[in-house]
């Protein structure tokens, strides 16, 4: 294990977060090149960064879709930044998007359009597949009218 490249990777990320903030595929593939290369010139290799965390493009990817995160202790309320309520309590869902950031590793955006805003949710293979599980069985708990149109094979 290699805390030099992971001390690099968080500091490097600390000091260009700001600049990366579109998070499109190209800007995630280019801070990801600029961050190697950086890392190279210092004598710090990519296997040496990705020994402790895996995949340099998730992490950064993660460290932007998840920016403002770190701004809520900075919000008048303490640190509770929340959305504006609907009246029912509940956001209306008006409609849903996928971006494809990446095929290897599979990494994507679903973004769900609301009465209240865009919810962007950043996903990899396992939690989209969590997410189809979950859908698919909410959908099969449908009867009369709502009952499921569809068939699931399951292969062992």
């Amino acid at each position: 294990m290699s805390t030099r490249g992971t001390d690099f990777l968080h500091k490097w990320l600390s000091g260009k977060l700001d600049g990366l903030m579109s998070a499109d595929v190209i800007s995630v593939r280019e801070a990801v090149q600029k961050l190697l290369a950086d890392a190279k010139a210092v004598g710090i290799g990519e296997v040496e960064i990705e020994e402790d965390i895996g995949s340099v493009y998730e992490v950064v990817l993660d460290a932007i879709v998840h920016h403002d995160e770190g701004l809520a202790s900075d919000h008048p309320d303490g640190g509770t930044m929340k959305r504006k309520p609907s009246k029912s309590g509940f956001n209306k869902l008006l409609d849903v998007d996928t971006t494809l950031l990446s095929a290897e590793p599979l990494i994507g955006l679903l973004e769900l359009e609301t009465d209240t805003g865009t919810i962007e949710l950043a996903m990899n293979r396992t939690l989209a597949e969590q997410l189809l599980f979950a859908i698919v069985e909410f959908l099969q708990a449908g009867k009369g009218d709502d009952a499921p149109t569809f068939a699931i094979e399951r292969s062992q």
